[in-house]
């Protein structure tokens, strides 16, 4: 084997095409996340509307004793449109060509200094590649020509390609598919089938989207599928049973950890103002390393004669109101109005209520029992980062002492819920058994 020869140079590093596709499954844990990240561009985009349109042949499949609707991916499409800003053809080369662009890191509100950009990392396009093995881009700009753009997402699976290899086609026409401006994601040869349960969690996923608590007004989104699945169509909005909680406490905490806070019940009905002093941390008593924020938990006692007296007053029934809880119970963070995901996902007790519960269930409230929402600011909050798969905040001091700050003020709701509720009552349930309200769910579900 020959020596090789004393010698020096430089070298660059030249990915595989492949690597697209391998960041994006990375990135983008499943459809819901993808399609929640195309929307967030709209968003960028000052889309006032998008409109989420699915296509495709529907069939009835059976699971045992029962039979659901199933969108077979086969010849099935998604098509996505917007009537926001639009590209030119400088933006499509420049920023929509360039993974992990830093077009929105550098400028950090849309045109016009409308809204806060809710994506800076550019891995939006890494959604489709999630969602479909092609992608037909059409975008146009005020007063200007439309641009078609071919991503064919399979070219990115040759081994034998580098990225640079790969060649993605573009086209400027004269407009024929938009009237105004904005841009249309025809999303083509779906990776996957969707069933009624699938599009269930997508609608439920895009109505916690936006912070109900300080919504965006200027921001629609409508979601249009196969007569079979009529009835999952139409306009992203949060059920009404939501504004009937039996407890409330909202507020917010500034820099210092100086809190501005009120307390509703459904019992005492008038709001009242709770005084407490500046909040710090244990361990050691110290003030916390975070920015502003403010909230709202709302809290129910989930009997059966509290939820009935909701179904009556909104006319719905105990079974809808059962279930408008469990698909939106948690605490959600919000960022800039955005959901942060996955806090307040289903089995994602990132307080660890359910926990402090069975330590202590007369007092606490477990995480079925809260719908929450956080809201903090990413300019006055700049440590609490997103991860890069956008799926979760990096652990960092901040992130820990917001977490505490947030016990904290749950402590405060749990103690006025507490001091509001009939003592006969805990009384007459300790006495039937003493493990009658205990379970090991809430343990087993973090393992």
């Amino acid at each position: 084997m020959p020596v090789t020869p004393i010698q020096k140079d430089t070298s660059i590093l030249r990915p595989r095409a492949r690597i697209i596709r391998t960041i994006g499954e990375e990135l983008i844990s499943n459809d819901i996340v993808a399609i929640i990240e195309l929307v967030k561009n709209s968003y960028d985009a000052n889309a006032s509307i998008i409109e989420i349109t699915f296509q495709g042949r529907v069939i009835d499949v059976k699971e045992g004793k029962k039979t659901k609707k199933v969108l077979i991916k086969q010849g099935s499409s998604i098509i996505i449109s917007d009537d926001g800003t639009g590209m030119n053809l400088d933006t499509v080369k420049s920023a929509w060509m360039e993974p992990a662009t830093i077009s929105k890191k550098n400028i950090k509100r849309s045109a016009g200094d409308k809204r806060r950009y809710t994506g800076e990392k550019g891995i939006g396009r890494f959604a489709s590649a999630k969602l479909a093995a092609s992608l037909k881009m059409i975008t146009r700009p005020k007063e200007d020509n439309e641009i078609v753009v071919d991503f064919n997402w399979s070219d990115f699976s040759d081994d034998n390609k580098y990225l640079d290899q790969v060649e993605c086609s573009w086209e400027v026409r004269a407009p024929s598919e938009i009237k105004v401006c904005g841009t249309t994601l025809k999303i083509l040869e779906l990776n996957s089938d969707w069933d009624e349960e699938k599009f269930g969690e997508l609608r439920i996923a895009l109505s916690r989207l936006i912070n109900p608590v300080s919504p965006i007004t200027d921001f629609f989104i409508n979601i249009q599928l196969p007569k079979e699945l009529n009835s999952l169509s139409g306009l992203i909005t949060a059920p009404e049973s939501l504004n009937k909680p039996d407890y409330t406490i909202k507020g917010s905490i500034d820099e210092i950890g100086n809190p501005d806070i009120t307390y509703i019940s459904r019992k005492v009905g008038k709001p009242q103002k709770i005084k407490l002093e500046t909040l710090q941390l244990r361990n050691p008593v110290r003030k916390p390393v975070i920015g502003p924020f403010s909230f709202e938990f709302r809290a129910w006692d989930r009997d059966n004669e509290s939820l009935k007296r909701i179904a009556t007053e909104i006319g719905s029934t105990l079974k809808n109101i059962k279930g408008d809880l469990d698909d939106l119970a948690g605490i959600s963070i919000y960022r800039d109005k955005f959901r942060v995901l996955p806090y307040g996902e289903k089995k994602n007790d990132w307080l660890r209520l359910d926990i402090r519960r069975v330590n202590n269930p007369t007092l606490r409230l477990s995480n079925n029992q809260l719908v929450g929402y956080i809201s903090v600011s990413l300019d006055k909050n700049p440590d609490l980062k997103d991860q890069s798969n956008r799926e979760g905040i990096v652990e960092s001091q901040a992130l820990t002492d917001f977490k505490e700050m947030i016990t904290l003020l749950l402590n405060e709701l749990e103690i006025r819920r507490y001091e509001e509720r009939p003592r006969e009552s805990d009384e007459s349930q300790t006495r039937q058994s003493l493990f009658n309200n205990f379970s090991i769910t809430p343990i087993t579900q973090l393992y």
